[in-house]
């Protein structure tokens, strides 16, 4: 599975770079890349009212979503391959360019190693902490099936911020909406800490408007990271010269795949860690607290590491992204193709 995704998914994100070199641009096809990401997610968020019956996870039924979900992907992908265009034709050195000099070009760009450590701490702490949230449904509300609210909730920010990411990033740069974005966010989240949040409907309704404010930062995160991860590869290209995207993309990917594992991990030890016996059909009520204060730990760290990055690692400003568009003559150039 993990070779098959990779497979696709290393050509499909180094797309940005060759569809259009506008700024603006990007950052829709970020957004948009964003929005069905976020429709898939909130069909994922939904599976608790479909393979949990009577508070357990039924096996049988996640196995059939699962083969539903893939056949649709299939088919996905195969619209993707037929209505796709790459717009930007690119003089490419003739001499060949070994992957180890691939490999300097990642490690010695600045602002793509600021993108790559954000990532790893987005997909490690936040991303793949979320099993821990359906835990505190689960054993800490005692309703395992009002995590999907929960999860569905936390993206309203995604769908507010949408429909203004291109505007905003115009007037501030991606590196400020990020940085502010998760700045406020951790603040949310440490508020969260000392809020009393009980094990009745109104600590859970406090407890979701809390995760709401929390994922403000991730979700300008997502909305507007891939069209970082071009900007990234675009400065390697006016560097070098080399055509070098789908190599780039395919390390960041790389570091993206390792940080799911890490996470795993990081989550499977801090429950341990909070008293979570895996084999009990219940929970001691002091376990069930720990893992709230276990999920919104995590979420904080990955906010923390992902503002420090972008803040005092990542070297793109404003200026040198609006330098990235081309000439408007340009713009209408490579649009001729279609």
């Amino acid at each position: 599975y993990t070779t098959a995704y990779t497979m696709v998914n290393v050509p499909y994100g180094s797309l940005h770079s060759v569809i259009t070199e506008d700024p603006k641009q990007r950052t829709s096809l970020s957004t948009f890349r964003s929005i069905g990401a976020g429709v898939a997610a909130v069909l994922v968020m939904l599976l608790p009212q479909v393979v949990y019956v009577d508070n357990v996870l039924s096996e049988s039924r996640m196995f059939l979503v699962a083969v539903v979900f893939s056949v649709v992907a299939f088919f996905v992908f195969i619209l993707l391959r037929k209505m796709v265009t790459e717009r930007v034709v690119r003089e490419e050195r003739v001499e060949k360019v070994s992957y180890l000099s691939t490999i300097k070009s990642f490690f010695t760009n600045r602002a793509l190693l600021a993108i790559t450590i954000a990532t790893f701490a987005v997909v490690a702490f936040h991303n793949s902490s979320a099993s821990v949230n359906n835990l505190v449904f689960q054993f800490y509300f005692h309703d395992a099936e009002k995590a999907s609210f929960a999860m569905i909730a936390s993206y309203v920010p995604l769908l507010a911020l949408m429909p203004f990411a291109s505007t905003i990033v115009g007037k501030v740069g991606k590196k400020r909406f990020i940085v502010l974005g998760g700045l406020g966010s951790m603040l949310a989240g440490i508020l969260m800490l000392f809020l009393p949040i009980t094990p009745d409907t109104k600590g859970m309704v406090l407890y979701i408007a809390g995760l709401m404010l929390v994922n403000i930062g991730s979700c300008v995160f997502q909305i507007i990271v891939w069209a970082i991860v071009a900007d990234c590869i675009e400065m390697s290209y006016r560097k070098k010269g080399v055509r070098e995207e789908g190599s780039l993309y395919a390390i960041y990917s790389f570091f993206r795949n390792l940080a799911q594992g890490v996470g795993s991990a990081v989550v499977a030890l801090s429950l341990s860690a909070a008293g979570y016996v895996e084999s009990a059909p219940v929970q001691t009520d002091e376990a069930s607290a720990k893992f709230k204060t276990l999920y919104i730990l995590l979420l904080v760290a990955g906010l923390a590491v992902m503002t420090v990055s972008m803040k005092f690692i990542y070297n793109i400003d404003l200026k040198q992204e609006q330098a990235f568009a081309p000439a408007n003559g340009d713009v209408a150039e490579t649009m001729q193709g279609e």
